[in-house]
């Protein structure tokens, strides 16, 4: 019988076109998350860059990471030491220009698996290419599917993922404040129609001076909030599986 898999849903403000900067704050979080009992920490689309997406555009070759990039040195270590998964959100170039990305890393600091958006929007669609594949991974034998922010969106996708193998949803996406009703009702929604966990890191912060809306948590498969992150909390984690208690949050 499985052991039941806690995991984290990070929730801390990028800062903005500085891979060194966030690579520091996520190594941190790892610690916190692995001091909680976590094995796996999701953070948020483009955590690695911010969303600042009009300056990323203009720097594509130089924010685009590649598996043996020396900036994710201390992210790899973190993983390594603290025995963690991390996902990321970051930039990947692939033969027909750059991608936006998850990137797992594994619990020996390794790139284990990466996944493309696939529903991209606005200006997304300009600078990135859209991915065309789901990715499941395996941790402790649980297997995790991962979306990135518009593909909440669409049933189908989170479908498509479960019909994939996954029995937990992850996700990091940007809601604007106000959003708040509908980022729960996506994440509550794919959770109900498949019969999954779903975990979402929300991007929190300000970008090009917008306010974002926060609120990472965890949904079980009833459609019910299981954990949230309190305000100002770097992270929220839960053990899934268990009916109790409801998860944490850690300042």
């Amino acid at each position: 019988m499985r052991s039941p898999l806690t995991l984290a849903a990070a929730q801390i403000p990028c800062v903005p076109i500085d891979i060194e900067q966030n690579v520091a704050a996520h190594a941190a979080v790892l610690a916190d998350a692995a001091a909680a009992g976590a094995r796996v920490v999701l953070f948020t689309e483009l955590s690695l860059t911010g969303y600042e997406l009009e300056s990323i555009a203009t720097r594509l070759p130089e924010l685009a990471v590649r598996e043996d990039d020396s900036r994710l040195q201390p992210l790899r270590a973190a993983c390594a030491r603290y025995g963690v998964y991390a996902i990321v959100g970051g930039i990947l170039a692939v033969e027909n220009g750059y991608t936006l990305s998850a990137l797992v890393f594994d619990d020996r600091g390794e790139l284990a698996a990466t996944y493309a958006k696939r529903h991209l929007h606005g200006i997304e669609a300009e600078i990135f290419t859209p991915g065309t594949d789901f990715t499941v991974l395996e941790v402790d034998g649980h297997r995790l599917g991962l979306a990135i922010c518009a593909d909440v969106n669409y049933p189908e996708h989170a479908a498509g993922v479960v019909a994939a193998g996954a029995e937990i949803y992850l996700a990091g996406a940007l809601y604007l404040s106000g959003k708040e009703i509908r980022r729960d009702g996506h994440m509550s929604a794919r959770a109900v129609e498949n019969n999954c966990w779903t975990v979402l890191s929300a991007y929190t912060g300000e970008f090009e001076g917008n306010r974002t809306t926060g609120g990472s948590g965890i949904w079980s498969p009833d459609g019910m909030l299981f954990a949230r992150a309190d305000p100002g909390a770097d992270l929220v984690v839960a053990t899934l599986g268990v009916q109790s208690p409801a998860g944490s949050s850690r300042p």
